[in-house]
């Protein structure tokens, strides 16, 4: 494979990657929110279920 293959390659991925981080931000955002929701529902399980996957898709994030 030539350079320029793999240089177009690099930024197939490296777009696919932003897709995917702007994915989880988003699901990131709606979790916190069914997370506040259920708090003031006081339904703390359910909201304790909705920070777990809040801070695991941070988590993700954050190691990129």
């Amino acid at each position: 494979m030539d350079t320029v293959s793999l240089l177009i390659q690099i930024e197939q991925l490296s777009a696919k990657n932003d897709s995917y981080e702007a994915a989880l931000i988003k699901c990131k955002n709606q979790f916190e929110f069914y997370e506040q929701h259920h708090l003031a529902k006081g339904d703390t399980e359910k909201a304790q279920r909705n920070g777990e996957i809040v801070e695991m898709i941070r988590n993700t994030l954050i190691s990129k």
